[in-house]
C-alpha cells in the first residue's frame, strides 16, 4: 500500500499551487532617494532620476529584503493623470518623460502591485509576495485603498 501512495503524493506536491510567501511584518515600505537623500511625507523639488527602494517597516522585528518586477508612475495634477503610467522594471530610473508636464503641487504617485514584488530571503532565494488577507472585525482592510492594491508612495513636487 505504501508503495502506491508515494507517487501519489508526489503528483499531489508538484501539482499544489506555488506558495506565496508572507511576512510576519507590516506591510512593506516604498521610498523614493534622489540624489540629495529621501523624499519626505513634506515632498521635493523635480529631479528626474530616482531610486526606488522597497524595505521593512520600521517596526519588523527582522528587516526583509523585496525586489519587484515592475513599478507604475504616474504624475498626478488635480487627482488626474497627466500622462500615461509609465512602467518601470529596475530600480533606478530616469522620468525626464515627465519634466515638460510637471508643476509645483503636482504628484508623482508609485504603485509596486502585489503581484510585483518578491521577498528574498537570507538565502537569496526569491518568492512572490503574498497579498494581505482582508481581515475581520475593528482592523478591516479596505479594498478601496491603496494598501489593498501594493505598496505606494506619493511624492509632493515642491518648488526649489
Amino acid at each position: 500500500m505504501l508503495k502506491h501512495l508515494l507517487p501519489i503524493l508526489i503528483l499531489l506536491a508538484r501539482a499544489a499551487p506555488a506558495t506565496r510567501a508572507q511576512t510576519s511584518c507590516a506591510l512593506p515600505v516604498l521610498k523614493v532617494v534622489l540624489k540629495s537623500g529621501e523624499v519626505t511625507a513634506a515632498g521635493a523639488p523635480w529631479n528626474p532620476l530616482v531610486t526606488l527602494r522597497v524595505g521593512s517597516a520600521a517596526d519588523c522585528p527582522e528587516p526583509v529584503r523585496y525586489r519587484f518586477k515592475d513599478a507604475q508612475v504616474s504624475l498626478i495634477r488635480n487627482g488626474r493623470p497627466v500622462l500615461p503610467t509609465l512602467l518601470i522594471s529596475q530600480p533606478w530610473a530616469d522620468l525626464s518623460v515627465f519634466t515638460s508636464s510637471c508643476r509645483p503641487c503636482d504628484h508623482l504617485y508609485v504603485l509596486i502591485p502585489f503581484q510585483n514584488l518578491i521577498v528574498v530571503d537570507a538565502a537569496g532565494n526569491q518568492r512572490p509576495y503574498g497579498k494581505p488577507k482582508a481581515k475581520t472585525g475593528a482592523e478591516k482592510l479596505d479594498i478601496t485603498t491603496d494598501e489593498f492594491k501594493g505598496v505606494v508612495f506619493k511624492w509632493l513636487l515642491t518648488r526649489q
